[in-house]
């Protein structure tokens, strides 16, 4: 997004961090932008314009935002995005799904129960040759309960500074994967 010529592995870790946080709060894809400016907002509203601005700083860039925007707590924002898609899945009548970036809401989009099933049966975040499925209830529950050290691995690896942000070698001994977390 910042046109940096220099891109490094950090780049990959960014990308496992992104599909950490669709795990974690049950929605894929969990950024929509369709250009670098509607994803810069995106991630503003995730990160808080502070950090993101002294992040372009480090870049010789720089990024104003007004109002300043707080940053969002992730944990708090993957539960309740999976507390919503719970509570979604069990009417009836088609719903209107929503995302939540720092109070501002991006609308998904008119999806029906059967529709949410049928995305997630044939989407790719459902395979039993993985052993696991995002539609199966305990796999649901099994994230909605996942340890706090998930959440702090989901920080490092979406660090928005790839010179400080966990290397792959790190995140593999991050304690996440070196204690049993899961029953």
């Amino acid at each position: 997004l910042l046109k940096c010529p220099n891109q490094t592995t950090g780049v990959d870790i960014w990308s496992a961090g992104v599909i950490l946080l669709c795990l974690l709060s049950g929605h894929y894809p969990f950024f929509r932008a369709h250009d670098d400016q509607s994803a810069m907002s995106q991630i503003i509203g995730l990160f808080g314009s502070r950090e993101c601005s002294a992040t372009t700083r480090s870049y010789g860039k720089d990024l104003i935002c007004e109002p300043e925007v707080s940053s969002v707590d992730l944990k708090h924002l993957c539960k309740k995005l999976r507390t919503s898609l719970f509570t979604t899945e069990n009417q009836s009548s088609p719903v209107k799904k929503k995302r939540m970036y720092n109070g501002v809401t991006d609308t998904i989009g008119n999806t029906s129960p059967d529709q949410i099933n049928n995305s997630r049966k044939n989407g790719c975040l459902n395979s039993s040759k993985y052993g696991f499925s995002v539609s199966d209830e305990t796999s649901m529950e099994t994230w909605e309960n996942a340890p706090d050290s998930v959440y702090d691995l989901l920080l490092q690896c979406l660090d928005l500074n790839p010179v400080s942000r966990i290397t792959a070698h790190q995140a593999l001994t991050h304690p996440f994967f070196t204690v049993r977390n899961f029953k």
